[in-house]
């Protein structure tokens, strides 16, 4: 649990269902969802006068430091990687020394015909139009991508913003194996002697 409860975010809290467990827990919350739609129901869902709602975080550039927990569920997935490491390196900018987060992400897919076919899938819209038909969908319904994480990199961005110690569970989501990884911020923790030699 993080050292305090006064401040707490949701990245991409969509209606809001995380939030509102959220809401008896912290005095303050923030959601951030892209979608305005989503917003507005949060809104609805989530009453309670010490919720904010924006759209990104770029719009707490100033906020670095001052939140206690932040959480990101069953987002990450269906965010390409070299953007969604820079959103967990955000996510963990934001936190307070002592503060903690809970981050969900997936490493990898175990069927080995599916994840190639979903790569070229991702980047020739005729063939993801193709495999919509097969699956009887509306030709124009848009990809939810599911893209894997590398462990080795999720590693190094939580070393740099003072993580040195996080517990995982393992998720099997349709025979994509994902990771609930939960830690806390503890700057100087990855500290180590200069000179490693002998």
């Amino acid at each position: 649990m993080p050292a305090d409860r006064q401040k707490a975010l949701d990245f991409r809290c969509g209606a809001g269902r995380l939030l509102l467990q959220l809401t008896a827990r912290f005095d303050s919350l923030v959601g951030v969802d892209v979608s305005p739609d989503q917003l507005a129901l949060a809104k609805e869902n989530v009453r309670a006068d010490s919720l904010r709602l924006i759209r990104s975080l770029d719009d707490l550039s100033g906020e670095a430091g001052t939140f206690d927990f932040v959480n990101t569920f069953v987002v990450l997935q269906h965010i390409r990687p070299q953007q969604g490491y820079l959103i967990i390196d955000k996510l963990l900018k934001l936190l307070r020394p002592g503060g903690s987060f809970a981050l969900h992400f997936t490493v990898g897919d175990t069927r080995e015909k599916r994840r190639r076919v979903n790569w070229f899938r991702y980047r020739l819209p005729p063939l993801h139009w193709a495999y919509n038909l097969s699956w009887r969908r509306p030709w124009n319904e848009p990809i939810m991508e599911m893209n894997k994480y590398d462990m080795a990199t999720v590693g190094a961005i939580l070393m740099r913003n003072g993580v040195g110690r996080f517990g995982c569970s393992l998720i099997n989501h349709t025979g994509y194996t994902g990771m609930l990884c939960v830690g806390r911020r503890e700057p100087g923790i990855n500290i180590l002697p200069q000179n490693m030699e002998g």
